[in-house]
């Protein structure tokens, strides 16, 4: 699997060194998963004082776990908090997801981690979204959006980064979209929380297999700096997750 945004971070790390922060103060570090279909019961799946991953695996209905219209073969949530010089990242990975009926139903998948203390502003930080898959066969709709809040809040809704649409029908149809915000984020020093809100409509019988999403937090770049990153977006989190797994 590959995660975007992590080559923006080598880029961003010597704006970052020089960045003189105030005290921190002490932070929440917790992560949790939310899945929910339609507006039936939420699955939520926390992960006290650590990183994760938080995951998941089987079935989902309205009832939730005990449902059987969604079969999820394995998701999961996590997070690099609390962050690095160069990217505080919140994310989340559906393997594949299949609706097992034969009617439209909505699955959604929410992610969330506390704790983040770095990169952290003045200046204000940019938050960058981003969510790719492929549809295996029948028909998906659906949205995504990060979000940073400076309250250090379990799915916080404080700033936003921008709001992603896709959608794809037939037979092995890729999707790729992700976006930055213009209005920056100052957590000013204090620990803050990153939570990743995502909604997928498959189709009766459709199956989707998530290559990621998620949203980071990054030092403000130059402007040369953040087109460049902005043109090569294929490599994400996907360093942090080898060295997350090499450790484990």
């Amino acid at each position: 699997m590959e995660f975007r945004w992590f080559k923006y971070a080598a880029a961003t790390a010597v704006v970052a060194g020089a960045m003189i922060l105030g005290p921190v103060a002490t932070a929440r570090a917790n992560l949790e998963l939310r899945l929910q279909e339609d507006n039936g019961t939420v699955v939520t799946v926390n992960v006290p004082a650590s990183t994760g991953p938080a995951s998941y695996s089987g079935t989902i209905g309205t009832s939730g776990a005990t449902g059987t219209d969604f079969l999820i073969v394995f998701t999961y949530g996590s997070s690099n908090s609390p962050g690095t010089s160069g990217s505080a990242l919140a994310q989340q990975s559906n393997i594949q997801i299949t609706n097992l009926t034969g009617t439209t139903h909505t699955l959604h998948v929410d992610v969330s981690a506390q704790g983040f203390q770095s990169p952290n502003s003045p200046p204000p930080l940019v938050l960058m979204d981003t969510v790719s898959g492929t549809l295996l066969n029948g028909s998906v709709s659906g949205s995504l959006q990060g979000f940073a809040d400076a309250s250090n809040t379990l799915f916080g809704t404080g700033t936003p980064a921008p709001k992603l649409t896709f959608s794809a029908s037939g037979l092995s149809k890729s999707f790729s979209v992700d976006g930055h915000n213009t209005t920056g984020f100052s957590p000013d020093g204090n620990p803050y929380s990153l939570s990743l809100f995502a909604v997928y409509t498959l189709g009766g019988g459709s199956s989707l297999t998530l290559t990621g999403g998620n949203i980071q937090a990054v030092p403000t770049p130059e402007p040369a700096t953040l087109a460049m990153c902005l043109s090569g977006l294929g490599l994400c989190g996907a360093g942090w997750l080898r060295r997350s797994r090499k450790a484990g």
